[in-house]
């Protein structure tokens, strides 16, 4: 028997603490100060060494190294090591470039462009997905473009992005992304762009206007289809990116597509849906004036304008429409919602635009007005003063582009879209029970003329404020102006 290890000595020695004071050990004690030819463990005669004590007891006792590291005395296990994390040499791994379809909820979020660690963005959410799954190496080499740029409290069901990810295909060499790709700034506080799309010139933007390229009564295409067999052992992206993101923000497919695609400048047009309660609404009257919006204006009355950035405000609007929504009312009312197709937006110039139809639909301001503020003349020729309608209910609806030679549909695995239309399923029960909840608790504040009468105290109920014409308003800063104050000749 060899030696006890370290970690068994307090086993051990309490063993040999319990047999000696054992009746066994006083009697082997007594023959051997005899000297009795049974002392010894081997039936020898006794000695003094203490190793030939410390025998005989672990013999008596039948330790073994087995017993030793038994129940009555384990064994500490050793540490675990932390395992090191092997970092990925994205030299050596193949690339694609490739689009993805997400939808997010915009109402917790500062917007979807990135600005800073500290705000809450859904961009800052999709990069710490991309660099988590290890995707992407970093932003700044990914060539990354995004379509749309929707501000704080703005959602969508149809954003689209592209950028070059990790692959299990192998790509050749003269697919690399092109030097010249329009990868989209980071890490700007400030706005450096218009809200959605580019700032393109006008000669440009009359070439792109072609509403004969947009038919609203088109035959819808599925825009998410079954992965083909071809992809087969491509890296499942949708699955991949949903487990790392947060339960507002979905990807729902993926495509690759060209190498010079760019999600923002291949886009040919852009839908928006604004989604409001028509009570006491003259929708008549509301269809009437978003048509005057449709054509090619300058939209700067209908904008927050940022002159530092952006020189241009012509515009094109291929289709407005105000529809009801079908089996959706808010008590006795229904709710409609307007649907806009442009090639591009600026900064607000949906909301705005919804903020004057519902003066139109409220009978404060005629139908006409859309085309007085279109024109820039006389008391239009500035912006009057007016709120923008709320963000929350503006929807990105969806982002086309030239279905034949850049992005045709998207992909996802038929299981991975099960699991991804449960989890969205999830989310809209969740927020129907918040409305019951509420409903319910509307249902307690009923009011009735008994209820108001006795109040007739001063402020106890407040009056609509009285609106003031937008002809006769305060008029903002023109783009001249505002431009001659920051070269301070103003």
């Amino acid at each position: 028997r060899t030696e006890p290890d370290a970690a068994c000595a307090d086993a051990v020695a309490q063993t040999l603490r319990t047999l000696a004071n054992s009746e066994a050990f006083r009697s082997h004690q007594k023959k051997r100060n005899r000297g009795g030819a049974d002392a010894g463990p081997d039936g020898s005669g006794g000695g003094d060494s203490s190793l030939e004590v410390l025998r005989w007891l672990v013999a008596k006792a039948g330790v073994t190294a087995a017993a030793l590291h038994g129940p009555s005395a384990p064994s500490p296990e050793a540490p675990k090591r932390k395992k090191q994390k092997r970092e990925l040499d994205f030299s050596r791994v193949s690339t694609r470039h490739i689009a993805f379809l997400v939808t997010y909820c915009g109402w917790n979020y500062h917007g979807f462009a990135a600005q800073n660690d500290a705000v809450e963005c859904i961009e800052s959410a999709l990069f710490k997905a991309l660099l988590k799954t290890k995707l992407i190496k970093d932003r700044p080499t990914c060539g990354y473009s995004r379509c749309g740029r929707t501000d704080r409290g703005v959602s969508s069901v149809g954003q689209v992005i592209a950028l070059r990810v990790r692959s299990n295909r192998m790509v050749p060499a003269e697919e690399a992304a092109p030097e010249d790709a329009h990868p989209e700034p980071h890490g700007d506080t400030q706005r450096t762009e218009p809200e959605q799309g580019p700032g393109a010139d006008c000669d440009r933007l009359t070439q792109r206007f072609c509403p004969s390229k947009f038919n609203p009564d088109a035959e819808e295409l599925p825009w998410v289809e079954s992965t083909p067999p071809s992809e087969a052992g491509e890296l499942d992206y949708v699955r991949m990116l949903n487990g790392c993101l947060p339960p507002d923000i979905r990807v729902l497919g993926w495509r690759e597509v060209p190498p010079r695609f760019s999600a923002r400048f291949s886009a040919e047009h852009r839908e928006y849906k604004y989604f409001f309660n028509g009570a006491g609404l003259d929708i008549d009257a509301m269809r009437l004036a978003a048509r005057y919006l449709i054509g090619m204006h300058d939209y700067r009355n209908f904008c927050k304008m940022d002159a530092r950035n952006v020189h241009n405000y012509v515009r094109a609007i291929y289709f407005t429409r105000i529809e009801k929504i079908e089996g959706l009312t808010s008590g006795d009312a229904d709710m409609y919602y307007l649907y806009i197709v442009g090639t591009a937006f600026l900064w607000h110039q949906v909301r705005c635009i919804a903020a004057v139809l519902l003066m139109v639909g409220r009978r404060l301001e005629a139908p006409e007005i859309v085309q007085e503020l279109l024109s820039r003349q006389g008391d239009y020729s500035k912006k009057p003063q007016y709120c923008m309608a709320p963000a929350e209910p503006l929807v990105l609806s969806r982002c086309h582009f030239n279905r034949e030679k850049d992005l045709p549909s998207f992909y996802c695995n038929p299981n991975t879209l099960v699991t991804v239309r449960a989890h969205i399923q999830g989310l809209l029960e969740a927020n129907l029970i918040r409305g019951c909840v509420l409903s319910e608790t509307l249902s307690q504040c009923r009011v009735t003329r008994s209820n108001i009468e006795p109040q007739s105290h001063q402020g106890d109920v407040r009056r609509p404020l009285k609106h003031i014409p937008l002809s006769s308003r305060q008029k903002e800063d023109s783009y001249e102006e505002r431009r001659a104050r920051m070269s301070g000749t103003h």
